[in-house]
């Protein structure tokens, strides 16, 4: 998988030993959940695309990576797996959700976004727009159940017909349509 607005991998590195780097990997966590949430495959080199065949992942290191980035995150929701990769080697897949009301941020006060695949700082302005998007209701994500009017009780929907065309509100060319062109005209 390449790198992207919705993946990126890391070296096992980032998370051991004397080098590990947790702010880095928390500030990819705050930028993946402000923008559409992603995966970060930790235990993968750079230029690879399968960690080393013999890398093995402590049982419990995973824990231990959300842990450190929840402490050093606010409102960053994250799932994690222990997965063995086609060629044997251990890695560990980092699920970031999308903050759907909230923005993320990190401990210290930054805030990030991803784009293509860098995390990039928000500014000043572009944070006024992120707020303004989390806060706002997103159609496009909203599941609808499909109903037709005809499942409906036919007395209740011939005493809404009546009702719409007895109305002084509704224009005599809405009155005019079929009962299922009026329903339709209303959504319904």
């Amino acid at each position: 998988m390449i790198e992207g607005s919705l993946y990126d991998i890391k070296s096992l590195r980032t998370v051991t030993g004397s080098s590990a780097n947790f702010a880095e990997l928390a500030k990819d966590a705050v930028a993946f959940a402000n923008a559409q949430g992603g995966v970060l495959d930790i235990g993968i080199e750079d230029g690879e695309t399968l960690p080393p065949a013999d890398q093995r992942v402590p049982a419990d290191l995973p824990d231990k990576v959300v842990k450190r980035i929840n402490e050093l995150t606010i409102n960053v929701a994250l799932r994690v797996e222990k997965v063995t990769a086609e060629n044997g080697g251990e890695l560990i897949k980092l699920h970031v959700l999308r903050t759907q009301n909230t923005i993320a941020g990190t401990t210290s006060g930054s805030f990030y976004l991803r784009i293509a695949d860098t995390s990039k700082p928000v500014l000043p302005d572009d944070l006024i727009r992120l707020t303004a998007d989390k806060s706002a209701f997103s159609w496009e994500t909203r599941v609808t159940q499909q109903v037709n009017w005809k499942d409906a009780d036919a007395d209740k929907t011939q005493r809404l017909l009546s009702q719409l065309r007895d109305s002084d509100r509704v224009s005599d060319f809405i009155k005019s349509k079929s009962d299922a062109e009026l329903l339709a005209y209303y959504h319904l």
